[in-house]
């Protein structure tokens, strides 16, 4: 998936995480969640650690442009959040910018570093799963296949040596079902590398426009006992977007 969550070495490495190298560029290539290259409408469900409820609904909105990864992300429920939106822009050199606009107070401010790593408006994903990931940020190598339902998933181990994965995470496992090419659960443990704090799990995978896209995942956090499951309710790949609806006008929704 876009995921935010497979990292890409390009590097001299042995020959056995050259073959997990380039599996894993199939894996992110495929783009099963659509967050990069299409205009996704989602709804959220958020579970607090007390089973009450609360439901988000939101458009996504990626493109390529000039080879660089831009998204734009923008609420419509419940009301105290529409119009709320998040631009996530790759710059030169990789790094990515995130800016966020909350029309309550009609302004526009930059998401550091530092904040990154926080959840997005009170789900449990952070700011940062919904970066492109830097090619250079880890080290991965396979682990032995696992069964995921009626699949037999191959499994990929990324250890972060810098950047915001780094900065919470000591390893990710990917479990990808071979043929889709798309991670059936992705398992993040803490700095010590054994503790599981996070899973997300796609709930309902098909095949549209060609191609395999998830159509349902729970993000858990295993720390809060909380959980925010994906639904999407419409995926264009077609659609074709500008720069300009990546600007700051275009953030503000003007």
């Amino acid at each position: 998936m876009n995921t935010a969550f497979i990292v890409l070495i390009v590097m001299a490495l042995p020959p056995q995480a050259e073959d997990a190298a380039a599996f894993a560029k199939q894996v992110l290539d495929a783009d099963a969640m659509g967050w990069t290259k299409a205009q996704v409408h989602l709804r959220l469900t958020l579970t607090d650690a007390k089973k009450k409820r609360k439901t988000r609904a939101l458009q996504i909105s990626g493109a390529t442009i000039d080879s660089r990864a831009h998204t734009l992300v923008r609420f419509s429920e419940p009301a105290e959040l529409a119009g709320t939106a998040m631009l996530m822009r790759e710059e030169v050199g990789g790094s990515t910018t995130q800016l966020l606009y909350q029309p309550t107070y009609d302004k526009i401010r930059p998401i550091g570093a530092s904040s990154k790593n926080e959840r997005f408006m009170g789900t449990d994903f952070s700011y940062a799963d919904f970066e492109k990931r830097n090619a250079s940020d880890g080290f991965y190598r396979f682990l032995p296949d696992v069964t995921c339902g009626k699949a037999q998933c191959r499994v990929l181990e990324l250890r972060a040596k810098k950047g915001l994965v780094s900065d919470r995470f000591g390893r990710l496992e990917f479990h990808i079902h071979p043929k889709a090419k798309v991670p059936l659960r992705t398992l993040f443990f803490a700095k010590d590398g054994k503790t599981k704090i996070k899973t997300l799990t796609v709930n309902r995978l098909r095949k549209q426009q060609g191609r395999y896209v998830v159509f349902a995942a729970t993000m858990k956090d295993l720390l809060r006992g909380s959980k925010t499951r994906i639904e999407v309710l419409s995926i264009d790949f077609e659609h074709r977007f500008g720069a300009v609806d990546f600007s700051e006008s275009a953030l503000r929704g003007q």
